[in-house]
């Protein structure tokens, strides 16, 4: 999977915004929940598990952020490594 610098730029404002979202204002925590789902297109099993964890989750505001966050750092973080020229870790220690 690879994202481009906008799609990159996207998840870092998202993330962003996560950290620092009033989750008491319900209109800002399910726009941002909406627009961080659709910024996971790229990533199907991160989508996936942010429907599980942020936004079906039966849990708190601040639990289902932030495990969104952590979802949306993850998937930056997968894309990063994939975008890059050098091997990740994995795949250097089975050469």
């Amino acid at each position: 999977m690879r994202i481009s610098h906008e799609e990159k730029d996207q998840l870092l404002r998202l993330i962003a915004e996560g950290e620092n979202l009033d989750i008491d204002d319900l209109e800002a925590l399910y726009r941002w929940i909406d627009d961080s789902h659709e910024a996971l297109a790229f990533h199907p099993l991160q989508k996936q598990r942010f429907d599980e964890y942020c936004r079906l989750s039966p849990n708190s505001n601040f639990a289902r952020t932030y495990m969104g966050v952590w979802i949306l750092r993850f998937a930056l973080e997968e894309a990063s490594l994939q975008n890059s020229d050098r091997p990740n870790h994995i795949e250097f220690c089975r050469e």
